[in-house]
This record gives C-alpha cells, sequence and structure tokens, in this order.
C-alpha cells in the first residue's frame, strides 16, 4: 500500500510548524515583553510612574482596563485610550476630547464637548466650524460648566451635529449673558435671534424655513423674538 501527499497539505504542514515555533518563541523569548510607554495628552502632564512596575511584563497579560480606570480617577482625566504598540510597547492616549462648540473669552478660545467639559482647542486642520459661546463665564480646563441652559444648548446642537448639518452650520454664534433665555446669530443673518435654550434645535429650523419660504426684508429688524410657541415676532430698531 503506497500514500501520496498533496503539496498542499505538506505548505500548511510547513504553516503550522513555523507558527507553533514563533509562539514557543514569543512565550519563552522577549517577544511582546512590555518595554516602552509612550503618551498622547493635551495640555498635562501625565504620571509616568503608573506604569513603571509594568515593564518587564507580557503585553497580553497586562491589565489595561485595571490602569485605565485608575487613570480615570484621577483629577482632570475625562478620557483613556490604551493600545499596544507591538512588538513591546504600549500607547496611552489621555483626553481625546472632540469639540462640540468652541467658548470665547479672556482673548483665548477654548473647546467643548458635548458633556459640556472644558477642553483645549486648536483650529489647525479644522477652521472655526464650530458654533461660538460666548456669556458663560470663566472655566478651567476639563471642568464641566454648570449652567442648565449650556447643557441644553449642547444636547440640541449634537442632535443636529448628526441629524441636519445644515442647520448646525448655519449657528455662528450663542450667547447666555441674559439668564432668561439665549441669543442666537445665524450665517448671513445680521439679526439677534431670541429663545430658550431647550428650544435651539426646533426653533433654528423654524429660522430656516422662514427665510428660504418667505425671503423677508429684515433690514429694520432689530432682532426675532420666537420665546412664544408658533411665533416669529419681529422687533424693529
Amino acid at each position: 500500500m503506497s500514500f501520496r501527499v498533496r503539496k498542499g497539505y505538506l505548505l500548511l504542514l510547513a504553516v503550522s510548524l513555523l507558527l507553533g515555533s514563533a509562539l514557543v518563541y514569543a512565550e519563552r523569548g522577549e517577544l511582546f515583553v512590555l518595554k516602552d510607554v509612550s503618551y498622547n495628552y493635551s495640555a498635562m502632564s501625565p504620571d509616568t510612574t503608573l506604569f513603571s512596575g509594568m515593564v518587564g511584563t507580557r503585553l497580553f497579560d497586562l491589565e489595561l482596563d485595571r490602569y485605565a480606570d485608575s487613570l480615570l480617577s484621577r483629577r482632570k482625566i475625562l478620557k483613556v485610550d490604551i493600545g499596544y504598540s507591538l512588538p513591546d510597547g504600549i500607547e496611552v492616549t489621555l483626553n481625546d476630547l472632540e469639540p462640540l462648540a468652541v467658548i470665547a473669552g479672556s482673548g483665548e478660545i477654548r473647546g467643548i464637548d458635548c458633556f459640556g467639559h472644558v477642553i483645549p482647542f486648536s483650529d489647525r486642520g479644522r477652521g472655526i466650524d464650530y458654533p461660538i459661546l460666548t456669556g458663560i463665564g470663566e472655566n478651567g480646563f476639563y471642568k464641566k460648566i454648570k449652567d442648565r441652559r449650556v447643557e441644553l444648548v449642547l444636547e440640541c446642537l449634537r442632535d443636529l451635529k448628526d441629524s441636519d448639518r445644515d442647520c448646525f452650520l448655519m449657528i455662528t454664534n450663542i450667547d447666555f449673558s441674559d439668564e432668561e433665555c439665549i441669543s442666537v446669530y445665524v450665517e448671513g443673518l445680521n439679526t439677534e435671534v431670541l429663545m430658550y435654550a431647550g428650544d435651539l434645535k426646533k426653533n433654528i429650523r423654524a429660522v430656516e424655513a422662514f427665510l428660504v419660504d418667505y425671503d423677508p426684508d429684515l433690514e429694520q429688524v432689530k432682532r426675532l423674538d420666537l420665546r412664544s410657541e408658533g411665533l416669529i415676532i419681529a422687533v424693529s430698531k
């Protein structure tokens, strides 16, 4: 009796042996053993001592979730991303947060994320395609703005950005100086638009429809008042 082995099976056997050898080397050798920790961070200095005791540990034995939780428990750290940098490193990214709007004040522009945290902002590669918020006072980095009106506006902006990008981009400035309402300014319209904070999403669409459907002459109009349900009241200069 004779047996014939096809070339495909021989190739598969060779690959399996190579993979097995590589796994044995990785297990017994220095492959996938942590040697380097790199950081990406913004407006803060990382605590490099947290990972110092991990050097020499096999990458896939590291309890990265536990270390991420430890970092998140610290002040001013809102987001942690830890990834492998094969073959012998990990990369830690702190506070990689996306701005939803920007805050103008004291000659410096800062970002604000969808949860109301103040974050560093750089317009490099972005442009200022974000609503500018004014009249909300001074707030330090990574602190949450505790103003219910700001929370309502951010919720509306988030929905508009996801569902109606054109309306989102119409909004150039939102001012919170008045404690009762907000003043909204839109692209191409030199008229102040008054509304309540929680009605921003609904009312900005109403303004868009009003401008498109009626093409009104607003040269002598100082402001549009949308605080009355279903009405747009024009106030003359």
